[in-house]
């Protein structure tokens, strides 16, 4: 089970990382929309893809797991918080 979750977790942010930096142009249009120049926006992608990396490698290395799964959770904080801000309110 604990195989299986740390995978989902990898490939969770291994895939928006992969289209950051290969610049997808739905990265493009979201980093456009959140006014983050796009070199910045890709070092975001560089970030989940170190995350992924630590996650997978946290399977034979704990404490490099943990700090993988750290680096993961911040960017999903951030991009949640940037979304709640251009919400409108009613």
């Amino acid at each position: 089970m604990f195989l299986t979750v740390s995978l989902l977790l990898a490939a969770a942010c291994l895939i928006p990382a992969a289209a950051k930096l290969l610049g997808h142009p739905k990265m493009r249009h979201a980093a456009a929309h959140f006014g983050i120049p796009w070199p910045r926006y890709q070092l975001i992608g560089l970030a989940e893809l170190a995350a992924a990396s630590g996650i997978v490698i946290g399977l034979w290395w704990l404490p490099l797991g943990i700090a993988g799964a750290a680096g993961m959770v911040h960017p999903r904080a951030q991009r949640a918080r940037m979304d709640a801000g251009t919400r409108t309110r009613a």
